[in-house]
């Protein structure tokens, strides 16, 4: 359970955290509010003695946390998670007063970092196995070590606990360097953490410019994960290239949107403007470019002048949809794009070439119209209120234009024709492309740039990857001498061959979310990303659960037999689908599925030796079972003698809580269990999870 809200924090004090512990420092700092010019709190800035104490805390921590099941550490997070939000509202406030958001796109990204845990509380770390008559290869991802977030201010919440989740979630440890224009909310969730966490599992250490270099230039780290401009991420690379480490460069962009002449004008106009204008253009994957088919220009850009008058930029008490620049460093650099574009004659559709002045950082948005190629709002990323238009007639040549860029993150095409919006989205070079909608990356699918905008990526599956280390197994299966597993933890010499095959066959790493699979044997269990579809998929797995147990019962006990002999031992024609019992009795056709789905199997090896298929039939039948839940979240027992279509009523369908570890003292010490994920499962649920083990 999370710890209770009654807490000891103060929400008007700072301080780093190393080792579990909040660190201080001679030197401090202040950030300032952008929507009032106004100084908030002090907060230390770290020394390289930090960094080296930090260092140092999470290399130990990581000991135990690599090592720590990946079941654990999911519930690890969940209590995080649950922790985090429930002070969602002081960080709302707290993220107001240091980026100046509207209120409603503050708590948008509070709340919205939940989905980021939640998402990814429901991957599995992957694992690959490749197999040939030689060897089995099976690929295995295992964590870096230390790694070091150096994370921005746009979202200085979504892309910390970006990097967090992931790196902890895969049994990483991992400091955080926020930016020293936001570093509040960041360093109040780290401080939080400490009530659910070790210490050095995460820490916080920030700082000023000088800070970052420690972070990459030190040995003890093992990777760095950096967003940020694309000319500070050319000097985070170098720099660990001194210790090569692994890098992510999530870096800038200069994403354009084609509009196609099909599309409905009015509907689509006010999505291109908050594609360019959302979080005040803040946005490293926001739209910078905009060409819209000649035919239907002019009207287009009327309607996207007509939605941007309408926008109200403000305080985040105000109303507004757009708040201030964050800082005033970005404020001068935007303001140049207008000079620039005032001092060149190019036409303002839609706001005025004189920033005005007064107190905050505040930006009006605007529309340049058709500026020509060259221009440098065209050629470069502004990261702020200011986009351009410009009409295009060719398909080829606007794909050019769109590509013409030393950026490559993002992408939109607009269109009604989806084949064609296709057809253009896959020529663009860019790491994420969006067919009818702004750009709107999502923790679901890998984030990464193309030429400029970035070395690798985060997010999805293939997210959790950068966070790893390929280790690759070979085992040879002509050199196998060993006949019989490894003996389980606890296990007696007097237990029988078929009890000990059984618990090592099901027991292997019961945390990992995958069906048990047999390097020795040619059964290809169903892994649950395949598996969503509903009910028939549940029986699948059944069946081949039932398949690997079988298998693996004929060789890890050395009894092994001719599968012809089997195949006439149980009077089975596999050419007709019919079995009967030895006594001639046919048996029904449902229930004798798992045993031909079996025999299949067994068709494929050529065993020499005998064995008894009574005494293997009686097992399987007598002892296995599979739970699986349904959409309303409930439990069936299936038993192998009555797995029956699972959308029906009958004596074998008794519902069962969701399967979690109170449960494993209440289960038949011979059952194997598995939990079948539901389509819509509550992200972090003990029955959204396959769990095999013998219980």
């Amino acid at each position: 359970m999370s710890p209770s809200k009654v807490s000891t924090i103060a929400w008007d004090s700072f301080h780093n955290t190393v080792d579990g512990q909040p660190r201080n420092s001679k030197s401090k700092h202040r950030g300032i509010n952008p929507a009032t010019g106004e100084e908030l709190w002090e907060v230390p800035i770290g020394t390289q003695q930090d960094v080296d104490d930090a260092v140092k805390a999470a290399q130990k921590a990581f000991e135990t946390w690599s090592e720590t099941p990946l079941a654990k550490r999911k519930e690890t997070l969940t209590k995080f998670r649950d922790h985090y939000m429930t002070f969602a509202d002081e960080l709302i406030d707290l993220m107001c007063q240091e980026t100046g958001k509207p209120r409603q796109f503050a708590e948008f990204e509070v709340k919205g970092a939940s989905m980021f845990f939640d998402h990814h509380l429901n991957l599995d770390i992957p694992e690959e196995r490749n197999e040939d008559d030689e060897k089995v290869m099976l690929t295995r991802y295992t964590p870096l070590g230390v790694v070091g977030a150096i994370c921005p201010w746009n979202f200085p919440i979504i892309l910390s606990l970006g990097k967090v989740i992931p790196a902890l979630l895969t049994g990483n440890t991992i400091i955080v360097k926020p930016s020293p224009y936001t570093p509040y909310t960041t360093l109040k969730i780290v401080e939080l953490a400490q009530e659910i966490l070790a210490p050095g599992i995460l820490q916080a250490v920030g700082g000023d410019d000088k800070l970052g270099p420690m972070l990459t230039t030190h040995a003890g780290i093992a990777k760095i994960s950096f967003t940020g401009s694309i000319a500070t991420g050319k000097k985070v690379m170098a720099a660990a290239a001194g210790t090569l480490k692994r890098v992510t460069l999530e870096l800038g962009g200069n994403d354009a949107s084609i509009v196609l002449p099909d599309v409905d004008i009015k509907k689509i106009a006010p999505e291109l403007v908050m594609g360019a204008f959302q979080n005040s253009g803040q946005v490293c994957v926001a739209t910078k470019r905009i060409y819209i088919h000649e035919d239907i220009y002019e009207e287009m850009l009327k309607e996207m002048v007509a939605f941007t008058k309408t926008i109200k930029t403000g305080d985040p008490s105000s109303g507004s949809l757009l708040g201030p620049i964050q800082n005033k460093m970005q404020y001068e650099k935007v303001k140049t794009f207008f000079e620039d574009s005032k001092s060149h004659g190019y036409k303002f559709a839609v706001g005025e070439p004189e920033v005005g002045a007064g107190k905050g950082f505040f930006v009006q948005p605007t529309i340049i119209d058709n500026p020509p190629n060259d221009s440098r709002i065209i050629q470069e990323e502004p990261f702020g209120p200011i986009v351009p238009t410009q009409p295009w007639s060719d398909e080829e040549e606007v794909i050019k234009r769109a590509n013409n860029t030393n950026a490559g993150l993002g992408a939109c095409v607009w269109g009604k024709d989806i084949e064609r919006a296709e057809r253009i989205g896959k020529r663009l070079q860019a790491g994420s492309v969006f067919i009818n909608s702004w750009e709107k990356p999502t923790p679901q699918a890998f984030f990464g740039g193309h030429k400029e905008s970035g070395i690798g990526g985060e997010w999805g599956t293939e997210g959790l990857k950068s966070y790893c280390n390929a280790h690759v197994l070979h085992t040879y299966k002509s050199n196998a001498t060993q006949s019989h597993p490894p003996k389980a933890g606890g296990e007696s010499d007097n237990a029988s061959p078929q009890a000990k095959s059984c618990t090592w066959m099901i027991s292997v790493e019961p945390h990992k979310c995958h069906m048990p699979f047999i390097p020795q044997h040619n059964v290809e269990p169903v892994h649950y990303y395949a598996s969503r579809e509903g009910d028939e998929d549940a029986y699948r797995l059944h069946t081949h659960a039932i398949d690997c147990i079988i298998g693996t019962i004929l060789i890890k006990e050395g009894a092994h037999g001719d599968a012809e002999r089997v195949l006439q031992a149980l009077e089975i024609d596999l050419r007709s689908g019919h079995a009967t019992q030895s006594s001639g009795q046919a048996l029904d056709g449902e229930d004798d599925r798992w045993i031909r789905n079996a025999l299949q199997v067994l068709q494929t090896h050529k065993f020499t030796d005998k064995f008894d298929v009574g005494e293997l039939m009686t097992f399987a039948k007598d002892y296995l079972c599979v739970i699986t839940p349904l959409p309303e979240k409930r439990c069936l027992k299936l038993t192998s003698t009555s797995a029956k279509r699972l959308d029906g009523d009958g004596p074998a369908r008794t519902a069962y809580p969701g399967l979690h570890d109170d449960h494993k003292e209440k289960s038949s010490k011979h059952h194997f269990w598995l939990t079948y994920p539901t389509q819509s499962p509550r992200i972090g649920d003990q029955e959204s999870r396959i769990y095999g083990g013998l219980m």
